[in-house]
């Protein structure tokens, strides 16, 4: 019992670093396609719950982002931050980039863990688990960019993860 809570608990950890991460990409696109603080607020969480939103829908279980508060709060919080942090430091497009692709590589690498750790307690297959877990690792992702009217980098050969 003990393992399964302290299991439960970094999971959740896990999932709350992740949509973190996630939405302050998703906040960062925002700010520098000049939304204002709704359309930040709607990016991030789209970014930050869109992978597990998927998952959760793929795996036919009741989707966390909509029974947990923390899920919910995260991306404000991103939000917040990236908006307003924004609006006091002008300039610093090299900073945006790289706190953008430090969030993505984060945000991909701890949803691809979380994707395939659940997937897998669902009863799903390796593969099935893993493809699972990347799908939820990007989906939040390529929801953001297609909101911003962006391809994704995802579909784009040119251009990096």
């Amino acid at each position: 019992m003990l393992i399964d809570d302290v299991n439960q608990a970094v999971q959740y950890t896990m999932d709350l670093i992740g949509i973190f991460a996630f939405a302050l990409s998703g906040g960062i696109l925002a700010v520098r396609k000049d939304f204002d603080i709704i359309g930040t607020v709607i990016l991030c969480e789209a970014a930050g719950l869109g992978g597990g939103l998927f998952r959760d829908l793929v795996i036919g279980v009741r989707p966390v982002a909509f029974s947990d508060l923390g899920y919910f709060l995260t991306p404000w919080a991103a939000a917040v931050i990236v908006y307003f942090g924004h609006r006091l430091h002008r300039g610093g497009t090299a900073l945006e980039s790289r706190l953008f692709d430090l969030g993505d590589a984060a945000a991909l690498g701890l949803f691809s863990v979380t994707g395939t750790i659940k997937a897998l307690s669902h009863g799903f297959n390796v593969p099935a688990a893993v493809a699972l877990g990347a799908a939820s690792a990007v989906g939040g992702g390529v929801l953001s960019s297609l909101l911003a009217l962006e391809v994704p980098p995802l579909l784009r050969w040119n251009t990096d993860l």
